[in-house]
């Protein structure tokens, strides 16, 4: 995983970190993109570009890590990982959107 910020002078400051396990789903690599950031001192510093890559991705249906211990909650958000794909793929990427993210009434986006 790296993060990327670019601050408001142009200079730009890179962190990479490894994934604690191979990952199909959002939620670690957002983890890890938090973990990285609150490692940096954002403090008086305007931020005009962050953003988040990874590497060495394979496909889902080649390879699956298999775990010691019984998730049965990840089985679940993996379908509703393919579901979510499945809608945007064929009604466009706005088409669904986890609720967190959704904007209150009167709130800015």
């Amino acid at each position: 995983m790296t993060l990327k910020l670019r601050y408001g002078n142009f200079e730009t400051l890179t962190r990479q970190g490894p994934l604690p396990a191979p990952a199909c789903l959002t939620r670690p690599i957002y983890n890890k993109a938090l973990e990285l950031l609150a490692k940096v001192d954002l403090r008086g510093r305007g931020i005009r570009l962050v953003g988040v890559g990874s590497g060495g991705l394979v496909s889902s249906q080649e390879t699956r890590q298999l775990s010691l211990f019984d998730d049965k909650n990840q089985a679940r958000d993996e379908k509703i990982a393919e579901a979510i794909d499945r809608v945007s793929a064929r009604y466009g990427s706005g088409a669904v959107k986890r609720a967190a993210l959704l904007k209150k009434e009167g709130e800015e986006e």
